[in-house]
């Protein structure tokens, strides 16, 4: 879909009210999920043509190599959006996110501030 739609918030409006839910189900909170979808979508962008960076960037790299074409800047591109593709995704993992983590957090009976909160309300 990303290379017809550039767009990252229009992508996410037509990718979100089918991922969010669909996560929900087997227990993936919707930040965890913009988050993952964010990482992954910025990745593909440096390697999508439809993209007018793509294109600025072509005539970056014409300046220096005059038989510069859209091949050639994808391969410089996508060796780089592929670590960080991988390095995004383990780090990004649901569970592992900081969204997570922080909702996650939110929840624990051990809090004193919130378990003090819940025992004068007894």
């Amino acid at each position: 879909m990303n290379l017809v739609i550039t767009s990252g918030s229009a992508l996410w409006a037509l990718a979100a009210p089918v991922l969010v839910p669909l996560l929900m189900l087997i227990g993936i909170e919707p930040e965890t999920t913009q988050a993952v979808h964010r990482v992954a979508d910025s990745v593909t962008n440096c390697i999508t043509p439809m993209s007018p960076y793509f294109v600025m960037a072509l005539g970056f790299i014409q300046q220096y190599r005059k038989s510069a074409g859209i091949g050639t800047l994808a391969s410089f591109t996508l060796p780089i959006a592929a670590v960080v593709w991988g390095s995004g995704s383990r780090s990004s993992w649901p569970g592992t996110c900081w969204a997570s983590r922080s909702a996650s957090a939110d929840r624990l009976p051990s809090d004193p501030v919130r378990s003090s909160t819940r025992e004068s309300r007894s």
